[in-house]
């Protein structure tokens, strides 16, 4: 079977939970930081594209896991009502804004590290080698272990390579 080589890639996500349960992640601070931008969590569920109810729960939730208000409705009059953030709400963007900085900073690092670790691991899958009954290996074998099912055979090459090989009570038995 061929193998491609394709670059493996690292990515992640920051969340927030609030004792144990789901506070939030980039979505729900989108809609938050849409909702400043807006005024309104019609048009902020729109350019968030969910929908009204799920805009409303997720700042129900996030209103009650936070112990204080992150939106607050403005009351009607001449020009309607509206929603905005509370000073707390415009705090939790900002500072999630600045995390979600540092975390993508984290990744790109990791993934800087993480591309010696792939070469590797391409090389050392090529490097793999299956073997059939048929292949025979010249050299010394050091250690036996018989097993529940299979047994370990290690075999020293003169090269001083160690193979180690699982085969079944019969050919070891048959070995012998």
């Amino acid at each position: 079977m061929a193998t491609t080589d394709k670059p493996i890639q690292l990515q992640g996500s920051v969340w927030m939970t609030v004792d144990g349960q789901n506070f939030g992640g980039a979505d729900r601070i989108a809609l938050l930081a849409k909702i400043a931008e807006c005024g309104s969590i019609t048009q902020a569920a729109k350019a968030a594209r969910m929908s009204y109810k799920a805009a409303r729960d997720a700042i129900d939730t996030m209103n009650n896991l936070a112990g204080e208000p992150l939106v607050e409705r403005l009351t009607g009059g001449k020009g309607g009502g509206g929603t905005r953030l509370t000073p707390r709400g415009m705090q939790l963007v900002e500072n999630f804004q600045s995390i979600l900085h540092e975390h993508q900073n984290f990744v790109s690092q990791l993934a800087q590290q993480a591309e010696a670790t792939a070469d590797d691991y391409v090389l050392i899958r090529r490097m793999a080698m299956k073997t059939s009954a048929r292949n025979q290996f010249l050299g010394k074998v050091t250690s036996v272990k018989i097993g529940a099912v299979n047994d370990e055979i290690e075999l020293q090459t003169a090269s001083g390579q160690t193979i180690v090989a699982i085969v079944t009570h019969e050919s070891t038995e048959d070995w012998d």
